[in-house]
């Protein structure tokens, strides 16, 4: 493909647009995945932990309800029902607590988190070893409690505490997560956007390309076909040639054969010119021609006239001549009849003559 050739005008935005739109396709598909791995690390790990972490630290209260209630039971019922809330839920706290650990393996939540989940669980189990004297030997249960209640306020402070960091830094990662989302969200809004905008100018830049070098030159030497058609062509006129494309091409082409046609008619121009010169000769020389014709015949008639009258001349001549042989044919006749007459009267003439000599007997 040339670079100055028509397919490579259009072929350029054509390819520009197909470039932006793989573009930004691919950086919305991009983004999706993003928006998913973080929908995932959002619904799949920090959602769940912040519910497990929730749930512990319900299950801490239900201790702490559970240790109260057994120091104040009364009755066996009581004490059953608070050691089954205690086993219940003080040996879920700390397996619920570590669920923090599968967002500091995947990276969510920094590595210094290890330290306080750790110092969090150590406290939990220091805590609930402390309660559990209460629930093997209920009978003490509530002297138990008056002595360590101190020590129970001690570390569940010290355990609110580090659960408090602990759920502090997950809602912050939460809401990082979140805003990461929606900041992908709305980016691939601003490309999408970005990516029509620059389409729309490329696709008028792709018109604008066809109109001009396309469908302008086309229409100019439309134009000049059909002034030569229409019989109002200047041939002497040519296309001008804007660019080395294949309309410019076509236009050089064009002005080529306007070229060899305008050579072709001045030829035969020139030849016209000659045959009608010759034609004017001709014409000429038909008259001439004809000029001598008519006095060549009138000259025969004239000659013929002579002739007839030569033949009726002729004919006179050759009446009278017969007639004059008519007449000698009578004269010989009758000079033949007058010989006669006369050969008869001498023969008479001599017998009688005789006659007259003989002498008588």
């Amino acid at each position: 493909m040339r670079s100055g050739s028509i397919s490579f005008k259009i072929s350029l935005p054509l390819i520009g647009i197909l470039v932006l739109f793989a573009a930004s396709t691919l950086f919305a598909v991009i983004q999706a995945n993003h928006q998913q791995n973080l929908n995932s690390q959002l619904n799949d790990k920090v959602q769940p932990t912040v519910d497990s972490m929730a749930d512990a630290y319900r299950d801490l209260y239900q201790v702490m309800v559970a240790g109260t209630g057994i120091a104040l039971a009364k009755t066996e019922q009581e004490i059953e029902h608070h050691k089954f809330e205690f086993e219940d839920n003080a040996y879920k706290a700390i397996p619920r607590m570590k669920a923090v650990q599968l967002l500091i393996d995947d990276g969510i939540l920094p590595p210094q988190t290890q330290q306080e989940l750790k110092a969090l669980t150590d406290a939990t189990q220091r805590w609930i070893e402390l309660y559990e004297p209460m629930f093997f030997q209920p009978s003490t249960a509530a002297q138990y409690f008056s002595e360590h209640q101190v020590e129970f306020t001690q570390e569940f402070t010290t355990i609110r505490k580090q659960l408090k960091e602990i759920s502090n830094r997950i809602d912050e990662d939460q809401m990082s997560l979140r805003q990461q989302v929606t900041d992908s969200i709305e980016f691939v809004k601003v490309v999408v956007e970005v990516a029509v905008v620059l389409a729309v100018i490329a696709g008028a830049f792709t018109i604008w390309v066809a109109k001009r070098f396309v469908i302008q030159p086309i229409k100019d030497i439309e134009s000049a076909m059909a002034d030569i058609a229409q019989g109002d062509g200047d041939l002497s006129q040519r296309l001008e040639v804007n660019s080395n494309d294949e309309i410019g091409s076509l236009a050089k082409s064009f002005n080529l054969f306007i070229s060899k046609i305008h050579t072709t008619v001045e030829e035969v121009i020139v030849a016209s010119n000659a045959v009608r010169s010759e034609m004017e000769n001709i014409k000429s020389l038909t008259q001439n021609i004809a000029i001598f014709s008519a006095n060549q015949q009138q000259e025969s008639e004239l000659v013929a006239t002579a002739v007839h009258e030569m033949q009726v001349t002729s004919s006179t001549v050759s009446d009278n001549a017969n007639e004059a042989a008519g007449a000698s044919g009578n004269a010989s006749h009758e000079s033949t009849q007058a010989s006669g007459i006369l050969d008869h009267a001498v023969e008479s003439i001599q017998t009688l003559s005789a006659i007259s000599i003989t002498p008588a007997r």
